[in-house]
């Protein structure tokens, strides 16, 4: 997530929304340890994890090299593997990833923008 978040820090539609996370996010890193996770609000906790998990799409068609289905294996690591983490959901606008999530039986939503609010009331960036 953070290399595409990364990835598009400079485009003129979303760089601004790109810039503005990492702002926020960094925030919560000055907070706590984002490897053991973060509380940005009550019963909602953000965890930082670069481990590599597309082992876990071995026997499936999705390809492991693309940046979505590596994400959607974090995803699936957390939902099953990760002890206590059988509520992770995935979210994505993008439709496909919640296809091929939902495939993997990984959870997903869209983007919800009341999310953001309430996280930029819980999180204040400097």
């Amino acid at each position: 997530v953070f290399e595409e978040i990364d990835n598009n820090k400079k485009d003129e539609k979303v760089g601004r929304a790109a810039r503005q996370f990492s702002r926020m996010d960094d925030e919560i890193v000055r907070r706590g340890n984002p490897a053991k996770g973060v509380e940005i609000q009550p019963g909602t906790v953000l965890k930082i994890d670069t481990k590599d998990y597309r082992d876990l799409l071995k026997g499936s068609n999705l390809d492991p090299a693309k940046k979505d289905n590596e994400i959607i294996a974090a995803a699936l690591a957390y939902s099953y593997n990760v002890p206590g983490h059988g509520n992770t959901i995935l979210i994505s606008d993008d439709t496909n990833v919640r296809i091929k999530a939902a495939a993997e039986e990984v959870l997903a939503m869209p983007f919800e923008y009341e999310w953001v609010t309430s996280a930029r009331n819980a999180v204040k960036p400097y």
